[in-house]
């Protein structure tokens, strides 16, 4: 959670030189489009893109991408950025290339840009223990102040490069460096800046997961806390809605469901805190997107609005350092636009109509605004009482980009049971229709499927399932996975008497005592049965299995007596069991069925050897023998 944009103390010298800057740059801006945005209840995917192109005028460079470093600002007018910013800005590029806003290849194409980063980021200085400044320059990629960075702001650069080595794997390596040689986040990760569990800090705990981290106490606490918290007894009703006791708002349980790898409990947590919105806004008519941001006001300048927090207060607002601060909440435009991408209503559609009707009002005011229709991206929200908070942010156009494309970038998915049998299909873990599943509309990516069981034996036909299976999903692509079911036959294996034996289908462990109809399928299996102490082991059995047969194997254990054979003296003879050598010098408590067998000891140099001994063996008795060599 990083100290936002803007909301630094600034001296008098640093804000005349932003102006002067500002007003230099106001003549060379370059051509941006500014079509105003379209919102509806049911946006097209060019509604979409379209927003999202708004937004990415921010990152055209000469807006708040420098030229000659290729770094960005944090703030439209704040040439400076933290990791969490610049965390931002890659996801920023991944969308925008996704969406088709900036082409891989060319001059200032993703490939272009992302290379700048990678750059800045195998060479920036870094503190004397290798910890990234909290700060750094756009304008020369140089730390700015000597604070360093904090576990928070690490973890969303890691989160983000996470998703930067996924679709762009030939930044891997670079990426590898950069984490493991390059950057000391094992001191992130075991410092003391990690505070109670809440979804900032497990998105962070999460970043610095994907690339092995977890195993330190402060991240593992996080990641296991924060779940904990989820699911404990410990509620708050907010607007009748039951939450957990912690701080919550908008903006990182967002970014947890846009970046992270998919989480039900997130997607529960983030339909749980929408409609705590929702039910205030019936409750007072109130329209409000709860997140962190710039205020455009002297003092508090930053502010975090808190649905509930740790200590139970409900839609507060704060300053950076804690403190409460009475101003009228924001809306804050980054959160609306993910609410209308996630779940569209009456509800989200009122709630942007009210922004950007306060945003076309402002322009009309300051009709001079260099900045206005959207040339240099969205401001930040509007308050409760029309006031525009009107400073122009990195996360906020970030977020608007990455909303759309959660919007628009989804395939279809089409699975189809061969031949149709009633098996519940799942999709990432969640049970779907059964028999088959037509086109569902679904996120782009690598879901997992997993095909259901079909039949109860013994009573009905039985099949073997298929194998779960990945498939990867692009933008507007059908694809099909089908699962071949095969008719099963089905094996019944049994011990005899019934004994604790590990069974082994084909050399793998498949149960103990016993298996009641497995469906397998048909052909040719061997059986082993483990070993049991005092019995003897069956041998192997090599069976066959027909479709929609029942196939039994029984293995006969029986009650062992104990054979023990030494050798006097102790010499290396080879000791025969029947004429099958079973040990040399020695044989200790061999079991074997009960009966009649013949030992014979063969020669060893300097010895007369015994003469072949006939021994009769009982169950649950032991027998010694010695074989006297002279």
């Amino acid at each position: 959670m990083c100290d936002g944009a803007l909301k630094c103390n600034i001296s008098l010298s640093l804000i005349l030189t932003i102006i002067l800057l500002t007003s230099i740059l106001l003549t060379t801006l370059p051509k941006v489009l500014t079509t105003a945005p379209t919102i509806k209840l049911i946006m097209s995917k060019d509604d979409w893109i379209n927003l999202a192109k708004l937004a990415w005028n921010y990152y055209k460079p000469g807006v708040a991408v420098e030229y000659n470093t290729g770094l960005h600002h944090a703030g439209k007018d704040w040439p400076y950025f933290t990791d969490w910013d610049l965390g931002t800005y890659i996801l920023a590029i991944l969308d925008a290339e996704k969406l088709g806003l900036v082409s891989r290849d060319g001059e200032w194409g993703s490939t272009y840009r992302l290379n700048k980063i990678m750059s800045f980021l195998k060479t920036r200085k870094l503190t004397d223990n290798g910890i990234p400044y909290l700060w750094y320059d756009s304008t020369n990629g140089e730390p700015w102040g000597t604070t360093p960075t904090n576990p928070s702001d690490a973890g969303r650069l890691l989160v983000a490069l996470y998703r930067l080595s996924i679709q762009r794997q030939e930044y891997l390596e670079d990426i590898k460096y950069i984490v493991n040689v390059r950057t000391n986040y094992t001191a992130l990760a075991i410092s003391n800046g990690w505070g109670n569990p809440n979804p900032y800090y497990y998105y962070a705990a999460l970043g610095f997961k994907y690339f092995g981290f977890d195993g330190y106490e402060p991240v593992k606490r996080i990641l296991e806390s924060f779940k904990e918290a989820l699911n404990s007894l410990e509620r708050i009703l907010v607007e009748d809605i039951d939450l957990p006791k912690m701080h919550l708002t908008m903006e990182p349980i967002i970014h947890l469901y846009f970046e992270t790898d998919y989480d039900p409990m997130i997607e529960h947590l983030l339909f749980n805190t929408y409609l705590a919105h929702y039910n205030r806004y019936n409750r007072t008519g109130e329209l409000l997107a709860f997140s962190e941001g710039n205020t455009g006001l002297d003092d508090p300048s930053y502010v975090y609005e808190w649905i509930i927090t740790s200590d139970g207060k409900k839609w507060i607002i704060t300053a950076p350092n804690g403190a409460i601060v009475n101003i009228p909440p924001i809306s804050y435009l980054k959160a609306a636009i993910s609410f209308h991408a996630i779940y569209p209503s009456d509800y989200t559609l009122k709630l942007l109509n009210k922004i950007f009707q306060a945003f076309e009002e402002y322009y009309q005011k300051n009709p001079n605004d260099p900045y206005k229709d959207y040339a240099c991206g969205f401001m930040e929200g509007v308050d409760l009482n029309g006031r525009v908070a009107q400073p122009i942010i990195d996360r906020t156009n970030g977020l608007i980009i990455e909303a759309a494309r959660y919007a628009v970038d989804k395939g279809f998915l089409k699975i189809e049971t061969n031949p149709p049998v009633p098996a519940t299909l799942y999709v990432n873990e969640i049970p779907r229709d059964p028999w088959g599943l037509d086109y569902l509309l679904i996120f782009t990516g690598i879901h997992h499927i997993k095909f259901g069981d079909v039949g109860h034996p013994p009573f009905c036909d039985f099949y073997v399932t298929p194998t779960d299976q990945d498939i990867q999903i692009s933008m507007d692509e059908i694809r099909t996975m089908i699962g071949n079911y095969t008719l099963a036959g089905l094996l019944v294996i049994k011990t005899d008497p019934p004994v604790p034996a590990t069974l082994y289908l084909n050399g793998t462990p498949v149960a103990a005592w016993g298996l009641d109809y497995l469906p397998v399928k048909p052909g040719k299996y061997i059986i082993r049965f483990g070993d049991v102490p005092y019995y003897v082991t069956p041998s192997d059995q090599i069976v066959e299995v027909s479709p929609k047969k029942v196939t039994t194997v029984i293995g006969q254990y029986v009650k062992a007596g104990l054979l023990v054979v030494k050798t006097s003296p102790a010499v290396p003879s080879t000791i025969y069991l029947n004429g099958t050598p079973v040990a040399v010098w020695g044989l200790d408590y061999l079991p074997v069925k009960p009966g009649t067998y013949y030992i014979y000891f063969s020669p060893v140099l300097g010895y007369n050897q015994p003469n072949v001994m006939k021994i009769v063996v009982y169950k649950d008795k032991e027998v010694v023998v010695i074989g006297n060599f002279t």
